[in-house]
């Protein structure tokens, strides 16, 4: 079931970023775009919270860098490592994200009534 809601609720960010221009987005990039997201990261530590490996992280970060969504600078208090930076489109598809995910909440806690809501924001939180 909660497989199902969780793509119910893709399926409304990924419609929203498509109204948006940004239909390059597939669910793998959701790694990267996932809370607090990537802006000051450095790919070992997204890859860490994606629990993925560092390889398969910078193919992601490839192809959204290649998309005009991220850049990748050398981090200047390391040297060698590198930080991920957002793009004026990649602020964009976080706003764009953000925004779809409210609504969903909204609109599952118009459904459910508040109660009922908190009561599940509650046993998700415990989960």
């Amino acid at each position: 079931m909660l497989r199902q809601a969780r793509n119910r609720v893709l399926a409304r960010v990924f419609a929203a970023l498509a109204h948006a221009g940004m239909d390059d987005l597939r669910e793998p990039h959701m790694t990267v775009f996932q809370w607090p997201g990537p802006h000051g990261v450095g790919p070992l530590e997204l890859a860490r919270r994606a629990e993925m490996s560092k390889q398969a992280m910078n193919q992601l970060l490839g192809t959204l860098e290649r998309a005009g969504y991220i850049v990748r600078r050398r981090d200047p208090s390391h040297g060698k490592q590198r930080v991920i930076e957002l793009t004026e489109r990649g602020w964009r598809a976080i706003a764009v994200i953000r925004r779809a995910v409210v609504s969903v909440e909204r609109d599952v806690e118009r459904k459910l009534g508040a109660r009922r809501y908190r009561a599940l924001i509650a046993g998700l939180r415990e989960i």
